[in-house]
Parts: structure tokens; C-alpha cells; sequence
């Protein structure tokens, strides 16, 4: 295992160790996976992680080359970003070290709890918000409708047959702590019932606007560890406009009330996550500042891949410099890591499909990008 553990560049755990389950049901080894046939609506996830596919996907990093369908990964990594496959090494590396990969177990489970969502932020779709449905429609013709796998007993008994080797699960949507989402609750109180829960650990990605109930904060205290995610794309006007229709007031207090559980329990960790797109790189150091002052931890900060019009890189040739200078001027790493993103991963010609959208949604929304964002709109 030492030989795999020593060659990063080349190798990845998640064929063996993980899945992850979207909205719609696709399974994968993980979420930055680009190409998978397998639904759990119609295969088991025994019958995924023996398929030809998984076997193709093992034998490629076992020879030391790096699979097509994992492209994101050596996308970042080749631009001197943390990708998740590094990440995943130096957060289970004990778990790996001692990895059988003849016994595949699985230790990393991410749900996708459904596509049930109380918000459409400008870089989401309807297939993982149900809000952006309604929407979606008027710009496409297309309705798209999921069936939450979570309510189809033969999911969940399958799930709960893999929980005896479970050391992390992370779950996301939509919005995993909205009411309507409590079906993976069942997987949580299973964990507990059976004794498996003080080994493992969950993971919340949430936007902030909803706060978890006091049943479920109770459900945690048996747990290994307890980390929440907020997802934040700015902060008051910005946030608003990119978080649509969240109000920034009511989410500051739940980001407060998260700190404040953090701070008071011994096994809950907050966590902020912020995603660098067109709507937020000009203002990333604006952002860290204030979560700096606001005593939150340094934030993870993540490159958008999809819609390419919503790219950061669609900063035309012009002002790139203007966006490179004022990161490169910033004395931390979580800025000046990016200052490059304009110019590697060049996307400019997409911006007058960005300004299309950009009119839509506002029409639509009663929003404005240019008043909201005056010294960006202003580069493009």
C-alpha cells in the first residue's frame, strides 16, 4: 500500500473506497467523476462497484495512468490547485495506509439527499435545485422531476448493509437540513442504533439559510465528528443576488448559531466553502477579509466547473491584468493561489453567452448585475 500512498500524481482510492449518489440517482466513485451510466434507481450499488466500468476505471490507476472520466481533478492539479483526490489523501491517509485494496471496503459514502432545495443560485440548475424548476421551464421547455431514492426501501436497506466499514459520509442536495429532506435522518438514527456512529463522520453541505432542529443536533452527539459546510458566494448584496431568493440577515444569524455550536460542542466543526466563479473572483479578498474578521475559518475555496459562461476566465483579454493585479496584491495564499485563474483557464469567449443569461435571469428575477456588481461589470 506504501507504494500507492507514495505516488499521488497517479493514484486514487475512490474506485475502491467511495461513492457518491446524486440527486437523480447516478452513482460514482466520486462527485468530480465525469462519466457514469449506473443509477440507483436501477442498479444496486454491489452491481456498480463490480461493474466493467469500476474494474476499467482500478486497472488504469493501478498502471499508473490517469483516467479520462477524472479529468477535473488533473485540471486543477496541473493549474497548482488543491484537487479533491489530494485532499481525500491527506484526510484519510491513516485510513489508506492500512487500505486492503483486494477487500475493497467502503469508507466514504456522499448522498445526495435529493434535488430539494429552498433556493436557485445563478451558478445551480434544476437537476440539484427543485426552486429552479419553475424557472428553468421558461428559458428551456424543459421540466425536470426526480423521485428522492432516499423513500425507496430496497436504497435504504442496501445502505444500511454497508455501514459497518462507514468512517465518513457526506451529505448534500439540494438542501440536506430543509424538512422535506429528513429521509437520510433514517440512515443517521441506524448509525446510531447499531453502535457504528462513534466511528464515523458526517459531513453537511448546506447553504445557511436553514438552521439543523434540535433532534438533530441531539442525533450528532454520537458521532465520531460533525462537519458543516456553508456554502457562501459573498456576502450581503452579492450573497442575495447569487444565493436567490436567501435573505443575507436571516443567514448571518444561522452562520452565528453554527459558530456558536462549533464553539460549545466538542465533535461539531463550521467549515465555509466558497465557489470561484465569474460572480466572485474580482471580490475574493473582500471575502476572506470578512471571514477574518468575523473569526470563521479560512475558507475552502473551489473552481466552478459548469456552466463554462459562468467561468471566471471569461474576463476579457483586457482586464485580465486588472483582475490578476488585484489578487496577486493580497497577502494570502487563498487569494493569491487564483490570481492565475483568469488567464490559465481562459474562457472569454463565452461572454457574450454570459451576458444573454445575465439579462434572462435579471428579467426574470428582478435583479440587476451591473448594480450589484458595478466594479466587475465594468471589466466585462
Amino acid at each position: 500500500m506504501d507504494a500507492y500512498l507514495k505516488t499521488p500524481g497517479t493514484f486514487c482510492f475512490s474506485p475502491w473506497a467511495s461513492i457518491d449518489i446524486s440527486a437523480s440517482g447516478i452513482i460514482k466513485p466520486c462527485c468530480k467523476f465525469t462519466d457514469s451510466t449506473y443509477n440507483i434507481n436501477d442498479h444496486t450499488i454491489s452491481e456498480f462497484r463490480n461493474s466493467p466500468m469500476i474494474g476499467d476505471i482500478k486497472h488504469k490507476f493501478l498502471k499508473g495512468v490517469q483516467p479520462t472520466e477524472c479529468s477535473r481533478c488533473w485540471k486543477e492539479e496541473s493549474t497548482g490547485i488543491q484537487s479533491k483526490r489530494q485532499l481525500d489523501y491527506s484526510r484519510w491517509h491513516n485510513e489508506y495506509s492500512s487500505y486492503n485494496l483486494y477487500d475493497s471496503k467502503l469508507l466514504v459514502l456522499s448522498v445526495a439527499v435529493s434535488n430539494i432545495c429552498n433556493l436557485k443560485c445563478r451558478i445551480c440548475n434544476a437537476k440539484n435545485s427543485t426552486k429552479w424548476r419553475k424557472e428553468e421551464v421558461t428559458y428551456t421547455n424543459t421540466e425536470i422531476q426526480y423521485q428522492p431514492y432516499l423513500k425507496n426501501p430496497n436504497v435504504i436497506n442496501e445502505l444500511r448493509s454497508l455501514m459497518n466499514n462507514i468512517i465518513h459520509i457526506d451529505f448534500h442536495g439540494g438542501e440536506p437540513l430543509l424538512p422535506k429532506n429528513n429521509d437520510h435522518i433514517e440512515i443517521i438514527q441506524y448509525l446510531v442504533n447499531n453502535n457504528y456512529a462513534n466511528e464515523v463522520t458526517l459531513h453537511y453541505v448546506t447553504n445557511g439559510t436553514i438552521y439543523p432542529t434540535p433532534d438533530l443536533i441531539e442525533l450528532w452527539q454520537d458521532f465520531n465528528h460533525i462537519d458543516i459546510q456553508i456554502s457562501l458566494d459573498g456576502i450581503k448584496d452579492h450573497f442575495e443576488y447569487n444565493r436567490f431568493p436567501a435573505n443575507w440577515d436571516t443567514t448571518y444569524i444561522n452562520i452565528k448559531e453554527f459558530q456558536s455550536l462549533a464553539d460549545t460542542t466538542d465533535n461539531v466543526q463550521l467549515n465555509i466553502s466558497h465557489t470561484l466563479s465569474i460572480f466572485t473572483v474580482y471580490y475574493l479578498p473582500e471575502f476572506i477579509n470578512w471571514c477574518i474578521s468575523e473569526e470563521l475559518t479560512m475558507p475552502w475555496v473551489g473552481r466552478l466547473n459548469k456552466p463554462d459562461y459562468y467561468q471566471p476566465g471569461i474576463v476579457p483579454l483586457k482586464s485580465k491584468h486588472i483582475v490578476y493585479d488585484k489578487l496577486s496584491s493580497h497577502h494570502l495564499p487563498q487569494v493569491t493561489d487564483w490570481q492565475s485563474e483568469v488567464f490559465i483557464n481562459d474562457a472569454s469567449e463565452y461572454l457574450p453567452i454570459f451576458g444573454e443569461w445575465i439579462t434572462k435571469v435579471d428579467n426574470y428575477r428582478n435583479q440587476s448585475f451591473t448594480k450589484t456588481f458595478p466594479e466587475l461589470a465594468a471589466l466585462l
